[in-house]
């Protein structure tokens, strides 16, 4: 992670075994962000939009969208929709 970077863990693992190491050190001295909410301030949103904007393919790492009209569909269909947690 780059220095004053932040880590979003947002939705969580699908395996309740997942572990990784973590280098507190880092955590420290290179003023690592951590967190397991939402958490993000607007300053990352905007280095967000700016990946976003400079082509950051987010293929990988976006699973659903949907807005509201999508909630009742996505509930009733929850067993067959992929995705990890559900």
């Amino acid at each position: 992670m780059a220095f004053d970077g932040c880590l979003n863990f947002f939705a969580g693992p699908t395996d309740p075994n997942f572990k990784a190491p973590l280098n507190f050190y880092n955590v420290h001295y290179n003023f690592s962000h951590i967190v397991s909410t939402s958490g993000g301030n607007k300053n990352d949103m905007k280095e967000a939009l700016a990946l976003i904007s400079n082509g950051f393919d987010l293929a990988g790492i976006i699973t659903h969208v949907g807005g509201l009209d999508a909630v009742i569909p996505a509930t009733l269909n929850l067993p067959s929709i992929h995705g990890g947690k559900k």
